[in-house]
Formats: C-alpha cells, structure tokens, sequence
C-alpha cells in the first residue's frame, strides 16, 4: 500500500512531539555478570576438550562419550554452532562403539537439567572454574585437587552425581603421587561420600565417611578447605543418622568459617535445633558470632536509610520542578500536533471523496466490460457444446463404420489360412494381421467406452460385497499372471465388507488396474492387493514391482491416447485409453485415485471410494 506524503508528514511530526516531551534514556550498562558467565563456560570447554584427549588415547569410549555430551551442552550455551556439529558428528562415531552394557549405564547415569538448574551451576562454577585454571597453569596438585573438589560440590546441588563423581575422580588422579593424610585428598573423600549418599548408596558413603573423620577429628593445621571439609562431613553425618559425630564436626568447622557463611548456618541450624535440641548450643555459638556483624549491618542500614532519604527529598523536588516543565511543554505539543492532525485529516478526506469518485467511475466501465465478455463467454460455451456433441457423434460413427471392414480383413485373413499350403513367413504375417485386427477392435471398443462414460449420468449403486469383487477380478487376472510367473498377493483390512456402490464399475476399474500391473511388471515379480478403510471411506491399493512412473509420466498419466516412456514388459498391447477410462469412473462414483511411485521402484494406485452414497454424488438411475 502506498503511503500518501501528509502521512509521513503527520507521523513525523507526531514522532518529533514525542521526542521532545520526554526525556532520552541512556544505555544500558554492560551486563558483567552475563561476561563472567561466557568466560566460565569458555574454561569448561578447554578442560571438557583435555578431557576427551585423554580418554580417545586411553581408548575409553565411555568417557569419550560422556565428555561429547557435556561438550554439546557448552556449545549450545555459548551459541557456537560449528564447533556443536563437530562434536555432534563424533559423538555419533563413538555412539556406534559402546556395547549395549554401557549405553545402559550411561541412560541411567546421565540426568537433563532444566533452564534453572544449568544457570545456578553455571554460576557456581565460575569461581572454581577459575581457581582450576589457575592451578593447572601454575602445576599445583592440592589446588586443582580443591577445584575439582568445588566443582563437584556444585553438581551436587542440582543432584548431577554422575558429574560429580567424574570431577572428584580427576581431581583423584592429581594427587596420586601425595601423600594420604592431605587436605586435598581428605577434601575428596569427604566428595565421594557425599556423592555416594546422592546416589542412594549408604552404606558406602558411611564408609568414606569414616576413612576421612579420623584426619578432620585430629590436628590438622587448619585452613579453608580442611574447614569446609568438616563442615561437609558434618552435614554427611547428620543425613546418616550420627549426631555425636555431626556436632563435633561442625563445630570445628563453624569455628572457622568466614563470618559470611554463618546468616545460611543459623537458618540450617535453627531448622535442626526443632528437632534435636543438640543443635540448639551450636546455633548460639554462630549467633553470638553474628552478633557484631549484624551490629555493624544494623547501623550501616541506618545511615543508608538517612542518606536515602535525604536523596529522595532532593530528587522529589526536581522531579516537582521537571513534572511542571514537562507539562507544559506537553500542552504546546499536544497542541500542536492536533492542529496537525486537524489539517492532514481535513487534506485526507477531501483527498479520499477525489479518490473514491475516479474508482465509482472506472468500476461501472469495467462492469460493461464484464458483462460484455461473459456474454462472449457464454455464446462460446454454446458452441463448443455444439462442437462436443458433433465430435461425440462423429466418433460413434467413425467407431461402428470401422469394424465392418476390420471384420471384414479379419474373416479374409482366416479364409487364406484355411487354403493351406503357406509357408511360414505367410502364416507368420497372417498371425500379425490377426493381432492388428484383434488390437484395433479394442480400441474402437475402449473408445466408444470413453465416450459412453462421459455422456452417462450415474449408476444404481447397491450394496456390494468388496472382498468377493476383488476375487472375481484375480480369478479372471490369473491366466494372465501365470504366463508372466508373477504372484498374486491379497490383503484385506475391512472391518465391513459391504459398500454401496456400482459393482460392474468398479469391477472394471480393479481389472484395468491388475492388468496394467501385470502387463507392466517383469517376469517372477510380484503384484499386490491390499482394501483398507478410512473414516466414511474405503480404499483398493494395487502395487507392482516394475519400472515406476517419471515426472513426465505422471503428468498425462489418464489423458486419452497417451504413451508412457515404460513398455511392457512381454510386448503385450496398450491403446493409451483404460486409465483414462477408470479416471472417467471413479470421478463419476465421487471417488479418489491418487498414484504413489518412484522411478525404478514400481507404482502403487490406490483407489478410494465412498462407504455411503453422498449427496452430492450422481442421482440413482
């Protein structure tokens, strides 16, 4: 639609208004922590990458497969499409190397996060996933152990235990060379037993668990992760049922947690100290704690709060002051912009009255017009009816005057068979003249047919047996079959077997169908029948085995006297007229005939039909 110059003008000025009576935004500032994310997903990726190195060269195709996955999950969250399909296509190679055992254990190890899940562990990952590069850069075994250790820690938290474990089992390798009592390694097994109380194994968790209390309960130099590990142990404890060891636990690590950790300790501890009044000591001792913290918070929210509101009195004021400025700057636009409206408004409807006069004009010329060319129109329709009648008396006639002499040709040419003395070349050209005759009659016949099916109206359509009808078509198809070798196949899944419909009809469309798939299938193939049914309908599907149908083919597959490119196969002779003759009826009984083929591959023609006769179906005769 063409958009008229007072349109432009009038948005222009609307949008100029706009502009003026309000203020611009500015930018918004560059999302850090989105950043932050990128980075720590581009880290996973050269470790997931280090990874799967090192389990193609120890040829693990398990763990290949695992790392693939959790590659393909980066890759999507860092938009990196080409690197997805590389590690989609060799996660299909490796796919086809696992045995059945292993694809198991993967499906019931392997567990799709949801949206949320992956951006909490992305999150938590950030930090560790830092420190671990950290580490491996500088060639330090306890800290990428510890990594590892925090990295597992946050797939904990979404209940991924099968990462966890793959986390906790690299950073096992790290320390393979140190020594048992380390922090590192105690850090580890407190990892495992976690992860093996997440996967529902008790038993072996307890037993982790008791591999590492003994260092935690002694007098190791403390620290951050020898810290966190009690604290972590202690947790194990408590879900295990073992309290003593739980309390003691947790209280040498509360001793020594950063002060920014207690506020979720206290919420923890509150909730255990409703039901085991043990807990109730250890939730004083973190309180008293926080007591000069939340102090100093206490007071650092007051002056926030004064200087808040001192800021807030100031920016009332300017806002006071802006608002009324605003205001009026609004009332002159506002004003001004429905003057401008007013104006392309009035310019507009005298402008459409012009518009709308010149198309009153040039629609009642092009009405004459109209009516001047269906009146062409229907005096040509007239005519070519006219034409059509002659056409279809001339072919009767032409159809009747010519089998006369073809009959005439035929009887001389048994007379001069029956004087005998004929050498075989002469008894061979009379055999020929017989088959010309013989293929001519034929077509004079599937002619004046055609003819005939377009002038008739509709059949008597009566209840029919389908199944016996489709027999009765076999049993004369048979002979025809047998020479050629090929099998006959019949398949019938017809709840009913009754349809209402004109037997003879479809008799003949079934027949001509058979026969074209005989006639166009090689030698020891096989044809296929098959009834089938649909909501209100009923459908016969003939399939061969030969050549198949072209684009070209399909194109004047049910014209009259058209050849198609494949032949059959034993030299048998084809008029060019049955398909279209089953297309005339089936059109006529208000049926469907579709052709699925492929060049090479044979063709199937299915055949659909009305269960029940319609009302917009051909009148009963």
């Amino acid at each position: 639609m063409k958009i008229h110059p007072w349109a432009r003008v009038m948005a222009l000025s609307i949008w100029l208004a706009w502009g003026l009576a309000w203020p611009v935004r500015g930018q918004r500032p560059v999302d850090s922590l989105a950043t932050a994310q990128q980075n720590a997903w581009r880290t996973e990726l050269q470790l997931a990458e280090h990874s799967l190195a090192r389990a193609q060269a120890a040829n693990d195709h398990y763990t290949a497969y695992k790392t693939l996955r959790h590659l393909l999950d980066v890759c999507l969250a860092l938009d990196d499409l080409e690197q997805h399909q590389h590690f989609a296509q060799q996660a299909h190679q490796v796919r086809s190397q696992l045995t059945s055992a292993q694809w198991e254990r993967f499906q019931r190890e392997s567990r799709q996060l949801d949206r949320r899940a992956k951006a909490d562990l992305l999150d938590c990952q950030t930090q560790p996933l830092q420190a671990l590069q950290a580490a491996l850069q500088a060639q330090k075994p306890q800290q990428i152990a510890l990594a590892q250790v925090a990295l597992a820690r946050c797939h904990q938290a979404v209940g991924d235990w099968a990462e966890a474990e793959a986390h906790l089992a690299q950073g096992q390798q790290a320390l393979a060379a140190l020594p048992r009592d380390t922090v590192a390694r105690i850090a580890l097994l407190v990892g495992q037993a976690q992860v093996k109380l997440g996967q529902k194994q008790r038993y072996q968790a307890l037993k982790l668990a008791e591999q590492a209390a003994p260092y935690l309960l002694g007098e190791l130099a403390p620290g951050p992760g020898l810290t966190q590990a009690k604290l972590d142990l202690g947790r194990l404890y408590h879900q295990l049922g073992h309290s003593p060891k739980a309390l003691n636990l947790l209280r040498g690590g509360l001793a020594g947690a950063p002060t920014a950790e207690l506020p979720q300790w206290s919420q923890l501890l509150t909730e255990l100290c409703q039901t085991d009044r043990r807990y109730c000591a250890l939730l004083g001792t973190v309180n008293q704690r926080l007591l000069p913290q939340q102090a100093q918070t206490i007071e650092s929210l007051e002056e926030k709060i004064a200087h808040q509101a001192a800021e807030d009195k100031r920016a009332f004021a300017q806002l006071r002051e802006s608002y009324a400025r605003v205001r009026n700057e609004q009332a002159f636009y506002l004003t001004l912009v429905v003057a401008i409206l007013a104006s392309v408004f009035g310019y507009l409807m005298w402008k459409s009255r012009r518009r709308n006069k010149n198309l009153n004009r040039q629609l009642n010329l092009q009405q004459g017009e109209i009516l001047a060319k269906n009146h062409t129109l229907s005096e040509q329709n007239q005519q070519l009816q006219l034409l059509n009648n002659d056409k279809n008396d001339l072919m009767s006639m032409l159809a009747h005057d010519m089998r006369s002499p073809l009959n005439a040709v035929a009887g001389l040419s048994k007379l001069v068979a029956m004087e005998g003395n004929l050498n075989p070349d002469q008894h061979t050209y009379l055999q020929k003249i017989g088959e010309t005759v013989q293929h001519a009659n034929q077509m004079i016949r599937e002619l004046l047919d055609v003819n005939a099916l377009e002038q008739q109206t509709g059949w008597q359509l009566v209840p029919t047996h389908l199944p016996d009808l489709v027999n009765d078509v076999l049993l004369a198809q048979r002979q025809a079959a047998q020479a050629k070798n090929i099998r006959l196949f019949v398949s019938n899944d017809l709840a009913s077997p009754i349809v209402h419909t004109a037997p003879d009809a479809v008799q003949r469309v079934v027949d001509n169908l058979v026969s074209n798939a005989i006639k166009f299938s090689p030698l020891g193939s096989a044809v296929y029948l098959s009834l089938g049914q649909t909501t209100g309908q009923v459908s016969i599907a003939v399939r061969d085995e030969g050549p198949g149908l072209s684009d070209d083919d399909r194109a004047k597959l049910f014209r009259k006297f058209q050849k198609l490119s494949a032949r059959p196969t034993a030299n048998e002779q084809s008029t060019g007229l049955g398909l279209a003759i089953v297309k005339t009826i089936v059109d006529k009984l208000g049926g469907h005939l579709t052709v699925e083929s492929q060049l090479g591959k044979g063709a199937t023609f299915i055949l659909s039909l009305p269960r029940q006769p319609a009302d917009s179906a051909p009148h009963d005769r």
